[in-house]
Parts: structure tokens; C-alpha cells; sequence
């Protein structure tokens, strides 16, 4: 990950948004194709989208990630953690070559990096953690799965999205709510967190 010259965080997925827009420009994105994976932030498939491309998503894990780019002939891809795959000059991902990329940008353009972040909008997004006792299915909670699915369709609505899944390393579940209403995202989480305290929590 990077910061600005105002020392604000740029993350993973703002680096993909500044490459990606970039390479789709100059027709050097294979395929005019992004993979990221399901923790990417929704604008930034929006972003790449509106500039004429596409987004795969691979699940959790830069493996997962060049496992997409290698099937589909892809040249880059990455995670919001700040792992960048620039399939051109590495097989992982790469912080000096990730580094490289976006200073060559900020040369080309002659912008700074806090004008560069600026070409996309991240959709707020609330990621609720439950310590859990037990993994059981969430289809095997009560109520749990049609909650989950009521608010898909809420968020899918808006361009967001819902993600619930359980950590492989820690006994937690994860609930990842995102969209342009906050106010809905609030709402569901609670709901949502606080089916799984009740029926699961330690």
C-alpha cells in the first residue's frame, strides 16, 4: 500500500483503479479485464466498467487471483490488502513493481497521487466480525440465510453488494455489507450481527 503526499492510506484497490484505468486508456489491459477478488470495493468495478472494461473476482487470495489471470490470459489483478499482480513483469504480487507502476504514472500524467485516487468513488462498506463458538452452515441458522438474502436484494439494487462467509484462521464469522446508502448498510448489519450473536456467538 502506498500514502500521498498528504499522508492519506491508498490501498489495493485504489492502486487497481489508478493502473487499470490507465492501461484500459493505452490498450494494454488484456482483454480490457481486472481481477480482484470478492473483498474489492464495488466502485471499482463500477469505475472500470464506465471506462469501457470489466471486472473478474476471484475469491480471497493472490493465488486465487493469478489462478483467474493465468485461465483467462489476463496482464493484471490484485487484492485490496495490496497484493498487485503485474503479470508483464511477476508471477506474485510485487510491491517495488506496483511502486514502479503507479510512479510511472504519476510522471506521465504529471499528477500527484491525491488527484490520481480521485478517478473513482468507493462505495461505503461496513465489515462486521462475529467471534463464533461453532461453525455451523448459516443455512442451518435460523432466519439467517433469508436475512442474508433479503438484503442482497436491497443492495444489489444500489450497485452493493453481501458477502458472509466464516475466516479460514480465526473463529469469526464475516459479515461484509456494501452500497451507496449507509444508512441501509447500517441496518443490516445489525440485523445480521446480531442473528449470529444470538444463535452463535461466544
Amino acid at each position: 500500500v502506498l500514502c500521498d503526499e498528504a499522508g492519506r492510506l491508498i490501498d489495493g484497490d485504489d492502486i487497481m483503479a489508478i493502473a487499470a484505468l490507465e492501461m484500459l486508456a493505452q490498450g494494454t489491459l488484456a482483454e480490457r479485464t481486472l481481477v480482484t477478488t470478492v473483498m474489492s470495493n464495488s466502485g471499482l468495478a463500477a469505475a472500470v466498467q464506465a471506462a469501457g472494461g470489466r471486472v473478474m473476482s476471484a475469491p480471497v487470495g493472490d493465488k486465487n487471483v493469478i489462478d483467474e489471470m493465468l485461465r483467462g490470459g489476463f496482464n493484471f489483478g490484485g487484492e485490496q490488502s495490496g497484493h498487485l499482480i503485474f503479470r508483464e513483469f511477476s508471477t506474485t504480487g510485487d510491491g517495488l513493481v506496483a511502486a514502479l507502476q503507479i510512479l510511472r504514472i504519476m510522471r506521465a500524467t504529471g499528477k500527484p497521487l491525491s488527484e490520481l485516487v480521485g478517478c473513482w468513488t468507493r462505495f461505503p462498506q461496513i465489515v462486521t466480525n462475529v467471534v463464533v463458538r461453532e461453525k455451523l452452515p448459516f443455512e442451518k441458522l435460523d432466519g439467517v440465510t433469508a436475512l442474508a438474502a433479503e438484503a442482497e436484494k436491497e443492495l444489489q439494487a444500489q450497485g452493493g453488494r453481501l458477502l458472509l462467509r466464516y475466516s479460514g484462521t480465526e473463529p469469526k464469522a464475516r459479515l461484509l455489507v456494501e452500497g451507496r446508502d449507509l444508512k441501509v448498510l447500517e441496518k443490516w448489519s445489525q440485523r445480521i450481527g446480531e442473528a449470529l450473536k444470538r444463535q452463535i456467538g461466544a
